[in-house]
């Protein structure tokens, strides 16, 4: 049985530190190390911390020196890692028991058809809206027959092209894969305040891995009004993630009308109605085919934008 890292990023997680730690100490999984990683947290989420250590002697806690951003703070502790293989876990999460267990067998098995260790494994997720509100929210290559890979997965990820059993999310709070494939990208980029992730899979994609998934919610994940006050940061993270991936967008043709769609997707989350009509309607004079297309494949995401943008409209009342 190998060791199975879970590592935690956490920041100003007070209310929810403490039952994200014990869903990863109560992991059926036995050859397990647990380790988080504390951002510089300003709230009393360190307070908390340093009594869990106390309470839960397995589980090890780093402290940041000054606050770097999520891709610094996981890149910390891959390199803390003395697992084969490394669960992610948020700092607001919950995870059920079986998690590893099901991820790693899932992994495997995958393995052994594909003849190939290049495999991440993610699950579905069960979120829950400071609201009261919940939704289901599926996760990528749950198909064991179609599994997504390779250049399929990077076109849904970065201009939203839709290919057999490519739908569904690649949340890293759900994520599993061999510490192997994280230290041969080089980890997270750190230049990436947010998307950190998003870039992740698209340059596992780029090298011809595979994806598979849980149709299980193993992961319940808390959505918190805070998560979204920065509409100016997400953008700008987009902007980055199309930026760095360019050469691959503009061979293909997508590159300028995916800058004008991140600014159409923005003004939607904001409800800037005004703005949102004269810049579809713009986009859509000069760009026809693709704007038809792009809005056909964003119809499976409906779901999750939708309950996106009223937590930006809660957030901001």
């Amino acid at each position: 049985m190998p060791i199975i890292s879970i590592l935690i990023t956490s920041y100003n997680a007070q209310k929810t530190i403490e039952n994200a730690i014990k869903s990863a100490v109560n992991q059926k999984w036995s050859s397990k190390e647990i380790i988080v990683y504390d951002d510089c947290s300003t709230d009393g989420t360190v307070e908390i911390l340093k009594k869990l250590g106390k309470l839960e002697p397995q589980v090890k806690i780093l402290y940041g020196k000054e606050n770097m951003g999520v891709a610094y703070a996981r890149n910390q502790l891959i390199d803390h890692v003395k697992g084969e293989f490394i669960a992610f876990f948020d700092d607001d999460d919950i995870s059920q028991p079986a998690r590893l267990g099901i991820q790693y067998a899932k992994i495997i098995e995958v393995e052994k058809k594909l003849n190939s260790d290049q495999v991440i494994c993610h699950t579905a997720r069960q979120q829950i809206y400071s609201d009261g509100s919940q939704r289901y929210e599926p996760t990528i290559g749950c198909d064991i027959e179609t599994i997504p890979f390779g250049s399929n997965v990077v076109d849904r990820v970065l201009y939203g092209r839709i290919s057999k059993g490519v739908t569904g999310s690649c949340a890293t709070c759900s994520q599993m894969a061999r510490k192997s494939i994280y230290t041969s990208l080089n980890k997270f980029d750190e230049s990436f305040r947010r998307a950190e992730d998003t870039d992740f899979v698209v340059r596992f994609a780029l090298t011809g891995g595979y994806f598979v998934g849980v149709e299980e919610p193993l992961v319940q994940q808390m959505i918190r009004n805070e998560d979204y006050k920065s509409h100016a940061n997400e953008l700008d993270s987009y902007n980055l993630l199309m930026e760095k991936h360019s050469k691959y967008l503009i061979n293909i043709g997508w590159y300028k009308f995916n800058i004008k769609w991140g600014l159409m997707r923005e003004y939607y989350l904001e409800n800037k109605k005004i703005l949102f009509i004269y810049s579809s309607l713009k986009t859509f004079i000069f760009y026809p085919g693709k704007y038809v297309k792009r809005m056909i494949w964003s119809i499976a995401a409906y779901k999750a934008r939708d309950a996106y943008k009223k937590l930006k409209i809660l957030n901001s009342n």
